[in-house]
């Protein structure tokens, strides 16, 4: 079976908190409810979409990952703008885009 997969981080409370302000002034503009709007437990920042990944390679994948976050530090990053996307009139989500400083780059 294929799984979609990305690679994502998670976000501390603070930011995801931030974030959830700026979100809640949005979706009081959505009034069709076109955006699929998550809670914020699940904010995060995706470093890369893989696509449909074979559910026999997760483990492998995740087990990869795991040994590569363990010697990766927290990077600062800076958020100059939330947006929907895709960059269309039909967005169906909101993403808060990271400025491409090298440390974010990097991982």
């Amino acid at each position: 079976m294929k799984v979609r997969t990305f690679i994502a981080l998670g976000l501390p409370a603070s930011l995801r908190k931030e974030l959830s302000r700026g979100t809640n002034l949005i979706a009081g503009q959505d009034k069709w409810l076109r955006i699929r709007w998550i809670s914020p437990g699940k904010y995060h920042l995706t470093l890369t979409f893989l696509g449909d990944v074979d559910s026999a390679r997760l483990s492998e994948l995740q087990f990869v990952l795991e040994r590569k976050l363990e010697v990766t530090r927290m990077v600062p990053c800076k958020i100059p703008a939330i947006t929907p996307f895709p960059f269309t009139s039909s967005p169906k989500i909101i993403a808060a885009l990271v400025e491409p400083t090298y440390e974010v780059l990097s991982l």
